[in-house]
């Protein structure tokens, strides 16, 4: 197939065609109606569509005028509406002595109000692709016969020009389109004797728009072109020529051909240096908008070549070279500064370097390609320093956070873009310096180094340490698999494996404690506010490492040696096997915590400690100190819930059971002025040391409270003690039970020679040193709170109980109206 007919520029010679049609009537007198017909007749065939033309003249005035007006070409079938093109004037000026000699030469050529609409269907369809005439001719004739193929005599132009053109092309298939309005040519052909054309001049457009996804704001263009057209070797050359696009400047030049197998072309453009400003002037409002809050300023040079060989694809390779960048200002935490960087794009490829360049004055590099854009790979590498400063706009606000240190990264990546599981091949991450306070931590991170080395199946911790104040911690381990959650299987999880050790670590300063006496010394970090609700949600990853601490505080107490197995599923953290020196005992136990509501924590586990100094224990928990010493054993079971403090305590619950063998219990205050009282009243002394032994207690936490479900145990020589009740953890103290007096102070008292013997045998009692002594029950109840407490000994009712019963009752009896006391006395 011709290809000389699949372009609109076959209607600039089509038109030349006419007019030359119209020169070639007045030679022989056709009248100029008939001369209008044959040209629109022609020019229909010529083109296969309908060309109208509404009216044409001649004149004589400064040699021969022609001007066709009101001419319009068709659309092919399926494309309705205006037609593809229309021209309200063409004006042609021939001079007359070339005429008469038979040679057709004209001053000027003029185009007035030319507009091209060109549409590319959804399906691939056009309507500026022309078809060859039928039969090959310019059609038309008798049946049965041919016209005559008469060929167009050349026209020699000095001058030509378009004015007021606009040129509207829209692509249904790709959704874009280009507008070109008011198109203006002024351009001088001069040709030599062998017949080369050279064309110099200027071609422009008021407005350039450019629609689509991303539609680029109007600009005007301007092209001063020098073209030479060698009709013998069907070739033109573009030497160097200027052209403006609004604010860019670049040079263009080129050629091309025909060819035996096609057109061979070859292009060259090149910049002037364009700015930063000069780039976002070209882009749509909204996003220059979004731009606004930033300082940009830099310089980039553009150098592309193209070419077009017959029966090969399009070849162009394409470099941007950046220079002198700066960027600041809006959510960027600090200031990039690209000293050089380029850009290499080729019709498959793609590839930039960032070869000196730095982010808040330390240095960043980076070298990346891309190949193969319908299935891309990239490859490259980066590597920089960055200030963790710049991340202090990020932090949650409200909690006083702020972050400081180094962070140093090199990234090696090579693989396909779909799998960006599979991308990383090494690398490494250092961080130093690190330092973070918030009110979250009750005590500031004042120091963290680590280093990571990166490679596609592992991050491996080659080292991490971390100090909190007066704590420490260092950590060792593997995270296997640390993409899978790229991959989109939800079977493949990270699994991390770890050895974590800390010489000293003080839970109590870093972290809210639960322990509702220390959050009277005033430790306890404050509750986060609403607006501090976590959203996120931690990585389902599984893990399993190993817990060394020389020293741990919770709650006050000092564990020493401490060791466990940890192990992560399900956003769990279980801690099994642990063991642990805590005073001169020893604890052993579990826990587990549930991690899946960052919001509200959830807590558990079980412990057993065995001979615990009671002194040390009682003063971390409670304000009883100086009263208990002994060592004793405790085990049970907790749970707790919560993000901070007060949660945690509000939630905590415990169950366990104490004893002690052998112990010592001081008596001050109104404990001791009570219990004094007893035993002046028969007879004896009470000391305000007293022995404890057998002692047993079962322990409930629940709802705020202390609970002491049963506490009983030998006090001294004063007798058997039986208690229950309890207290908040606002210091409420609320028990009753009673003390079951030795025999000796019960003979005492019913001794009849003594005062209160005496007083009981006007009671109606009696009674001798021979006969069998009851022992009296002492109804006791506490109150007030822990630091002050308030504790009442029924004596006169327990001197009633003697008076009124039986002289020879057993013990066991006693004792079991002393447990009674329990169930009623609070």
């Amino acid at each position: 197939m011709n290809t000389n007919w699949k372009s609109p520029r076959r209607l600039l010679p089509v038109i030349a065609g006419a007019l030359v049609l119209l020169v070639a009537g007045l030679l022989i007198f056709f009248p100029v109606g008939r001369v209008k017909a044959l040209a629109a007749s022609r020019a229909s065939a010529a083109l296969g569509r309908e060309v109208a033309i509404d009216e044409a003249k001649l004149s004589l005035r400064g040699g021969l005028g022609v001007r066709l007006q009101g001419l319009r070409v068709g659309n092919p079938a399926g494309f309705g509406g205006e037609p593809l093109a229309a021209v309200d004037a063409v004006d042609l000026r021939l001079r007359l002595a070339p005429l008469l000699r038979g040679r057709v030469e004209a001053d000027r050529l003029v185009v007035t109000g030319p507009a091209l609409k060109l549409r590319r269907l959804a399906d691939g369809r056009d309507n500026f692709t022309f078809a060859p005439p039928a039969g090959g001719g310019a059609g038309g004739g008798k049946a049965g016969g041919k016209t005559p193929s008469v060929a167009a005599p050349s026209v020699a132009l000095d001058r030509i020009a378009i004015v007021g053109g606009r040129l509207d092309f829209a692509d249904a298939a790709a959704g874009t389109g280009v507008r070109l309005v008011g198109v203006k040519l002024e351009a001088t052909l001069a040709t030599d004797t062998a017949g080369r054309i050279a064309a110099r001049g200027e071609l422009g457009v008021d407005s350039l728009l450019v629609d689509g996804p991303a539609p680029v704001p109007a600009l005007p263009v301007t092209l001063t072109f020098d073209l030479a057209h060698d009709p013998a070797a069907g070739s033109f050359t573009l030497a160097e020529s200027a052209l403006a696009a609004g604010p860019l400047r670049f040079k263009l030049s080129g050629d091309a051909a025909r060819r035996d197998g096609g057109l061979a072309a070859r292009g060259r453009l090149v910049s002037d240096r364009i700015t930063a400003a000069d780039l976002l002037g070209l882009l749509p409002a909204d996003r220059r908008e979004v731009l606004a809050a930033y300082r940009l300023a830099g310089d980039v040079v553009v150098e592309a070549d193209a070419s077009l060989e017959p029966g090969r694809a399009p070849a162009y390779a394409a470099t941007a070279s950046l220079t002198d960048l700066t960027m600041s200002g809006g959510e960027l935490p600090g200031e990039l500064r690209v000293a050089s960087a380029r850009a290499d794009l080729q019709p498959d490829s793609l590839h930039v370097a960032l070869t000196k360049a730095s982010f808040g004055g330390r240095p960043l590099q980076g070298d990346f390609a891309v190949t193969r854009f319908a299935d891309p790979r990239l490859r490259g590498s980066l590597s920089g320093e960055v200030d963790l400063a710049y991340l202090q706009p990020f932090l949650p606000p409200g909690r006083g956070a702020a972050i400081a240190g180094a962070l140093t990264v090199r990234v090696e990546v090579d693989g396909d873009v779909k799998r960006p599981q599979q991308l990383l091949r090494g690398g490494e991450v250092v961080v130093s310096r690190m330092t973070y306070r918030d009110a979250m931590l009750g005590e500031p991170l004042t120091s963290l180094d680590a280093k990571l080395a990166l490679s596609p199946e592992a991050v491996t911790i080659a080292s991490c340490a971390a100090r909190f104040g007066r704590s420490d911690v260092s950590l060792t381990g593997r995270l296997a698999d640390p993409f899978a959650a790229l991959a989109g299987d939800a079977a493949r999880r990270p699994a991390l494996s770890f050895a974590a050790h800390a010489r000293r670590f003080d839970v109590d300063r870093i972290f809210p404690a639960a322990s509702p006496a220390w959050v009277k010394r005033g430790t306890a970090a404050a509750a986060p506010a609403a607006r501090d609700s976590l959203t996120g949600r931690l990585p389902d990853l599984r893990g399993a490492g190993t817990l060394r601490a020389d020293s741990l505080l919770y709650g006050g107490v000092a564990f020493t040696s401490v060791t466990g197995d940890v192990k992560i599923v399900d956003r769990r953290i279980e801690v099994a096997g642990v063991k642990a020196d805590v005073y001169t005992g020893k604890v052993t136990g579990s826990t587990t915590v549930d991690l899946n509501d960052l919001n509200r924590p959830a807590f558990g586990g079980r412990f057993a400690a065995t001979r615990i100094e009671a002194d040390d224990f009682l003063s971390r928990f409670t304000p009883l100190k100086g009263l208990l010493f002994g060592k004793f054993d405790l085990s049970g079971t907790y749970g707790a819930a919560g993000r901070d403090g007060a949660a945690v305590r509000s939630s905590l619950t415990l169950d366990a059971g104490a004893k002690m063998d052998e112990g010592r219990v001081v008596t001050r205050g109104p404990v001791h002025a009570a219990l004094s009282a007893v035993a002046t009243k028969a007879g004896s002394s009470f000391a305000e040391n007293q022995t404890l032994r057998a002692l047993a207690a079962h322990v409930v936490v629940r709802d705020g409270r202390v609970g002491l479900d049963t506490l009983a145990t030998r006090l001294g020589d004063l007798g058997e003690l039986v208690f229950g009740g309890g207290y908040a953890f606002t210091g409420e103290l609320d028990a009753a039970g009673g003390l079951l007096l030795s025999e000796d102070l019960s003979r005492k008292l019913r001794n009849p020679g003594g005062v209160v013997g005496r007083v009981t045998g006007l009671l109606g009692g009696g009674g001798g040193a021979a006969a069998p002594v009851e022992r009296v029950v002492v109804p006791l109840r506490a109150g007030g709170t822990l630091t002050k407490p308030s504790v009442e000994l029924d004596v006169a009712g327990a001197l009633k109980e003697v008076a009124g019963g039986a002289a020879a009752q057993a013990a066991q009896g006693a004792r079991a109206r002393l447990r009674g006391l329990l169930g009623g006395g609070k």
